[in-house]
């Protein structure tokens, strides 16, 4: 007797904390859903399943103390029933609520390390731009010797002066100026945005370490939002400005704008769209379906709680054939029983 309320003590017990864990897997997979069904329906299902479990366990067992002959495996089948209905309806609730919070900061280094590959993405396409600003500078300069050289000893016309030759080398001059302080104005602003992106991806991560879910999804939305202005800053029509508006038949001019041409061009094939990730919120219940393979020991643990009373059950069975087997002699317990404390001794 002793041993079966021992086993009943462990089903009450092991059904209020499978009902427990149902309770807040199931609240947490709830939680936006508003008072009534973040509350009531957990509690409500928490009580209906701990009632069912710890029934179904009092039958069970106490069957286990009249099992013989062919009503062996049958019992055994019902405390199979029974457990792997406990294993189906709370190992996953159970599970969240032991290894949730790892499989959910898991899933958020998951999202916080696809926008970090997007934002190196986005910044190694600085490296062309940067050369191609150096490559404007430089031609400006060029223009603005070659002009200075033109007006002093008329290096391409043989005349000195401002002449039309000066005028024209003057306003390709002043559109390369416009075009530098263009190109400069992208790189910075490419720049700000991406250092913007970090320091809310810094912010996210930190909300990670306390579980404030709410301020992740805010931060990150705000991360992917700059991400995707940086990502969108293109030197595409700059080249087309280049190309459409700065000629000359002039050989050295001609020189200039080619190599110009030629880093606008290399500057431009290099960019690719990068595709920011949008994050996608997801809940403890959520999480250790999808990173399983981060929470194994949650799993293992509460499908081993789960068959737990399986096993005492199993003990009970063998213990009332041995009962059988070996009935009680004088108040001293089964033969098997003195048998066993003799060797012991």
């Amino acid at each position: 007797m002793a041993d079966i309320r021992l086993a009943s003590s462990m089903a009450v017990v092991g059904s209020i904390l499978t009902g427990l864990g149902a309770f807040w897997g199931m609240h947490g997979a709830l939680a936006t859903e508003g008072f009534a069904t973040a509350w009531l329906i957990p509690i409500g299902a928490a009580i209906g399943l701990a009632c069912l479990l710890a029934t179904s366990w009092h039958y069970v067992l106490g069957m286990s103390q009249r099992a013989q002959g062919a009503m062996i495996p049958l019992v055994l089948l019902l405390g199979g029933i029974v457990t792997g209905l406990a294993i189906l309806t709370s190992s996953w609730w159970l599970t969240s609520a032991l290894g949730g919070g790892v499989a959910l900061r898991h899933h958020h280094q998951t999202q916080f390390g696809a926008l970090e590959t997007a934002l190196r993405d986005i910044q190694d396409q600085a490296g062309p731009d940067h050369s191609l600003l150096q490559e404007i500078t430089t031609a400006r300069n060029s223009l603005e010797r070659l002009t200075a050289d033109e007006a002093g000893i008329g290096t391409l016309s043989g005349q000195t002066g401002i002449g039309p030759v000066t005028r024209d080398l003057r306003e390709m001059s002043a559109k390369l100026d416009e075009l530098q302080k263009a190109v400069g104005a992208i790189i910075d602003s490419r720049d700000g945005r991406i250092t913007q992106a970090r320091t809310q991806l810094d912010r996210a991560r930190r909300a990670s370490l306390v579980g404030d879910e709410a301020e992740i999804a805010r931060s990150l939305a705000d991360a992917g939002k700059s991400a995707a202005e940086a990502a969108g800053l293109s030197l595409a029509d700059q080249a087309a400005i280049l190309h459409r508006t700065i000629d000359s038949d002039l050989v050295p001019v001609r020189r200039i704008v080619a190599q110009l041409r030629t880093a606008v061009r290399e500057a431009t094939d290099d960019s690719k769209v990068v595709e920011i990730p949008q994050y996608q919120s997801m809940t403890r219940a959520e999480a250790v379906l999808h990173h399983a393979q981060q929470v194994t020991s949650a799993w293992a643990v509460s499908i081993a709680l789960e068959c737990l009373i399986f096993a005492m059950l199993c003990v009970l069975v063998v213990r009332a054939q041995l009962d059988r087997m070996y009935p009680p002699q004088d108040g001293q317990g089964t033969p098997f029983e003195v048998t066993t404390l003799r060797r012991a001794a």
